[in-house]
């Protein structure tokens, strides 16, 4: 639990990240002034360790930074990520799910925010060049009627080298998370040490490419992993 300042009004709301067990949905919740009212709600499939607002693009506004872990099918294993959400705060909408029925790509999002995900490529153990879990870096209304913008994420093997050895034998978990925000997410913004794709609307074959992956064959992450705002203005 911690106190940070998402809408810039100057009083602190309550955030409080909560998990139930390592390989099932982690809950990360934005209170406004008390239990009942959420300013935001993010569920994700694996550990939110660390959180903290803050502008980084200079717009006025601040986002809400996540880090933590994700769960892989592919090795089985966790590893570390990190989560930027980008919005109008002062505009409220519906909830946002990484995929919709039947484990599709959703194709609508509200205009006023952007979701940004963002695997370490620092990790030496991570095999470089492989799709992520969540592929789908973020997701934005384009002037055109039904034009989606997709991002997403390769992962950079020639802007590292500086870094290898600082971070061979160290877990990333246990860095700070501010380490993380100024070396990591500032590559929303900064390319130093991201590579980003940017897809158009996806053909049937990039959707099979970008398609979530379920841990165990299980569907839990089509229900439970999804991005909530409030429905009205407190």
């Amino acid at each position: 639990m911690r106190l940070i300042d998402l809408d810039n009004d100057g009083k602190c709301e309550i955030a409080v990240s909560l998990t139930h067990f390592a390989l099932y949905p982690c809950s990360f919740i934005v209170f406004k002034d008390n239990p009942e009212n959420k300013l935001i709600k993010v569920q994700h499939p694996g550990w939110i360790l660390d959180a903290c607002a803050k502008d980084l693009n200079k717009d006025g506004k601040k986002e809400l930074y996540l880090s933590g872990t994700n769960n892989f099918l592919q090795h089985e294993k966790s590893e570390e990520i990190g989560i930027a959400i980008e919005g109008d705060w002062d505009k409220y909408g519906e909830i946002i799910l990484n995929k919709r029925d039947k484990r599709e790509m959703a194709e609508k999002v509200n205009p006023f925010y952007k979701i940004v995900y963002v695997r370490f490529g620092f990790n030496p153990f991570i095999i470089k060049h492989s799709v992520w879990q969540f592929s789908i870096l973020s997701c934005k209304m384009e002037n055109t009627k039904d034009a989606i913008s997709f991002y997403c994420d390769l992962i950079s093997t020639n802007k590292l080298q500086s870094d290898k050895n600082y971070f061979q034998n160290i877990n990333l978990r246990e860095f700070s998370f501010s380490y993380m925000l100024e070396k990591c997410l500032c590559s929303f913004w900064n390319s130093a040490y991201f590579e980003k794709l940017n897809i158009s609307i996806p053909s049937d074959k990039l959707k099979e490419l970008l398609k979530t992956r379920y841990y165990n064959g299980k569907n839990w992450q089509e229900k439970f992993c999804y991005i909530e705002r409030a429905k009205k203005k407190f």
